[in-house]
């Protein structure tokens, strides 16, 4: 056990913090690990990396802020195929529906190399919702291998679209791993202003909005929605951590800055912001990958999207789908609020993503599955 190659390929700061469990895994299986990185999110992967106690071996020159998608695609495809031809792994593990994941499954498939998805199965059904997301896991899924869903609803997507069952395993999510590995060792913020923030005691709402599906209007709705509720839950504190793209941040300080009890503050690293959410009381966010770990600190969400390719949050009742209709918001964050018995049956769902050994099932069925072709 533990003789293969794996090579580990993602460039975004969510790819990273789900494939960092299975990375400290497979390392403690002895598999030997190559850490490739694409730095398609320059600059927030290390940190991450760092916070695992990782290290990346392979860095691309990829920086995704300067290339437009095509110019992406291709520096990917020339890098990605030079690191695999030289490293010759015995798999390569992607994770969840980057470019940097498609790209890194297409050209292992050209090696023929095997290749494992780690967060497999995920669907809307939508083609443009969410963009490149839906159609990068779709084509991912017809050259993987090894398929790890988080749930039973995504192993029927795949089974649906004709992946044989052999192949699919159901590890649950490994942000959840992540989660409890950061929040188990870890009671003070790293940022100073956070615990000053904090200090006064007030509920805690925090929001994250940043997807490109809410730009413009859509963004307008939520940020009314977040108006009406501070003017009446005067006792809540609103904490919106602002991403730097223009289209969320100009509009955001324009019409939410100055209002007592709603914060504007920089994007939270990702160890300060795991406890930031264990201390909420009501999350509301369009970000895939809190609907995943809120329900792990037993906190009521409030999914600001028309859809879902977590529907399970939904299903098990720790979450909401309300989309970005104002009125909806503020009706639905009242029911949770002000009815006691809404709160604690949210608060008490039983999280649908896993208990935090994934990454031990990814690792050992990989090394099954090798075994099994050596």
């Amino acid at each position: 056990m533990g003789s293969h190659k794996i090579m580990f390929i993602f460039g975004t700061r969510p790819e990273a913090i789900k494939l960092a469990p299975v990375i400290l895994a497979a390392e403690s299986h002895n598999f030997k690990v190559n850490i490739v990185i694409t730095n398609q999110h320059k600059d927030l992967v290390k940190p991450i990396l760092k916070g695992f106690g990782l290290q990346h071996h392979h860095e691309l020159s990829v920086a995704r802020e300067a290339l437009s998608q095509p110019m992406l695609l291709s520096k990917l495809a020339i890098e990605l195929s030079e690191k695999i031809d030289r490293i010759k792994p015995d798999v390569c593990v992607v994770q969840g529906d980057t470019t940097s994941a498609f790209m890194g499954a297409l050209i292992a498939f050209h090696h023929k190399v095997h290749i494992a998805h780690v967060e497999a199965g995920l669907r809307t059904y939508e083609k443009y919702s969410p963009f490149p997301e839906e159609i990068n896991r779709k084509l991912i899924t017809h050259i993987t291998d090894m398929h790890f869903v988080p749930t039973k609803n995504s192993m029927e997507n795949l089974l649906k679209e004709g992946i044989k069952k052999k192949n699919i395993v159901v590890s649950g999510n490994t942000v959840i791993d992540a989660l409890l590995h950061v929040i188990s060792r870890k009671n003070t913020f790293t940022d100073p202003s956070l615990n000053e923030l904090l200090k006064t005691g007030e509920k805690l709402v925090l929001i994250t909005s940043h997807r490109r599906e809410s730009f413009g209007l859509p963004l307008k709705n939520i940020i009314s929605a977040i108006k009406i509720l501070s003017r009446k839950y005067k006792n809540y504190l609103f904490v919106y951590p602002v991403h730097p793209n223009p289209n969320v941040k100009i509009v955001v300080e324009k019409l939410l800055s100055g209002i007592k009890n709603v914060k504007l503050i920089d994007p939270v690293e990702y160890f300060d912001f795991c406890l930031l959410m264990s201390k909420a009381h009501i999350i509301l966010t369009d970000s895939g990958g809190i609907q995943e770990e809120a329900p792990a600190l037993n906190i009521p969400i409030i999914v600001l999207r028309d859809v879902t390719e977590r529907p399970e949050v939904v299903e098990v009742g720790a979450a909401k789908l309300v989309g970005t209709d104002t009125n909806k918001i503020v009706n639905t964050f009242n029911h949770i609020a002000d009815t006691p018995s809404v709160y604690r049956r949210m608060s008490s769902a039983k999280n649908p993503f896993g208990n935090g050994k994934s990454s031990q099932t990814i690792v050992k069925s990989l090394n099954k599955f090798l075994d099994t072709i050596d």
